[in-house]
């Protein structure tokens, strides 16, 4: 099975987002790590598109738009993890949610 946890640098927020620095991503089962820099960015997403399953925090509303945003087309084929979802699902009942945790995530965190 091919799972991935990963990670990317950037040079913005989501609105002003417009180039990727890098890609790091690490293999579930391997602990291989693959670091892909900024004329590299599309080989890691051709990794991050056909993974059976892809790993990160806030990569529902961050990492997967931000890729989106700088390379159209991009899209996860295999299944999502967001670990942001997973813990707001853990936390439900934080009386005090950090301001990175939008009405988008909060939807997302719901549809379980």
């Amino acid at each position: 099975m091919t799972r991935w946890v990963w990670d990317l640098e950037s040079d913005g927020l989501l609105d002003t987002v417009s180039k990727i620095h890098c890609i790091v991503l690490r293999h579930v089962e391997t602990d291989e790590v693959q670091t892909y820099g900024p004329d590299e960015i599309k080989a890691a997403m051709f990794t991050l598109m056909n993974a059976e399953e892809v790993i990160g925090h806030n990569i529902i509303a961050y990492d997967i738009p931000a890729l989106q945003k700088v390379y159209p087309g991009f899209e996860i084929l295999g299944k999502i993890t967001d670990t942001l979802v997973l813990l707001l699902l853990v936390e439900a009942n934080w009386e005090r949610k950090p301001a990175y945790v939008t009405p988008r995530i909060l939807r997302a965190s719901r549809r379980g």
